[in-house]
């Protein structure tokens, strides 16, 4: 009798897990790079006009989405605070001025948060495909309320290519230069390319970063998966806003 109680109790325990596994609410992390009027049809990755931007977000908005700060994620994950049952988080790479231009009045106007990874030592360099805003921008961007200015590296290196002094100093320098010049905590990372191997990671715990952001990945985030190994779902500029709200709801899935 003891030993039927006994499996009663652990079943019932194993069915809890599992009911609060299926119960975390899913939450995706949309990954933008550049806001361009024309772009090559070819590089519809990394690329959206400013109209599908806004449709793209204003469509989530209508579909019901709450389109929440990555720091509130943070503190959801870590048992702090809750968030909607249908929550997403914006986010942008590399600090390109398109962002400023175009990107920052969409937010402003929809009142939509969103987090930029920038390559800190290449804020304000123009000399390039895409040129990348500059340190005031980011300030005035960063103050606004609807944009955190986080790190993508200070010079966007493979970090399985790098040493480890040099990844060290990558990811210190940028995370120092954030704090420092825009008066601030810098606490998320974009690892550059999405690459990084354990020792990275440990590396980057090491900075004081307390969560790490993927790149081209899929699948949403849950709070049982920490906050080392966040997935992201890379935009393409092609979609519609029912597209992309496809896109959510087949990675909700995984």
């Amino acid at each position: 009798m003891k030993k039927i109680i006994s499996l009663l109790v652990s079943l019932i325990i194993i069915s809890g897990d599992v009911c609060a596994a299926a119960k975390e609410k899913a939450v995706p992390i949309l990954l933008y790079h550049n806001i361009a009027v024309v772009y090559n049809s070819a590089d519809d990755a990394l690329n959206v006009t400013p109209e599908r931007f806004q449709e793209q977000l204003s469509s989530l908005k209508d579909a019901g989405y709450t389109i929440i700060p990555f720091q509130q994620y943070i503190e959801y994950a870590n048992g702090n605070t809750d968030v909607p049952e249908k929550s997403v988080v914006v986010t942008f790479d590399d600090g390109y001025s398109s962002v400023y231009y175009y990107g920052f009045p969409i937010l402003m106007r929809l009142e939509v948060p969103a987090t930029v990874f920038v390559i800190s030592g290449l804020l304000g360099f123009n000399d390039t495909v895409y040129p990348h805003f500059t340190w005031e921008q980011a300030k005035e961007m960063d103050n606004s309320g609807y944009v955190d200015i986080q790190s993508h590296s200070n010079f966007h290196y493979n970090a399985k290519e790098i040493s480890s002094s040099r990844l060290i100093l990558e990811l210190r320098k940028s995370k120092y230069d954030i704090e420092t010049r825009l008066n601030k905590k810098c606490n998320i990372l974009a690892f550059p390319y999405g690459e990084y191997d354990a020792q990275g990671l440990s590396i980057a715990k090491a900075a004081g970063f307390s969560c790490v952001a993927r790149t081209r990945d899929w699948g949403t985030n849950r709070k049982s998966d920490g906050l080392f190994n966040l997935n992201r779902i890379f935009v393409h500029g092609s979609w519609t806003g029912k597209d992309l709200i496809a896109e959510i709801e087949k990675n909700n899935l995984m």
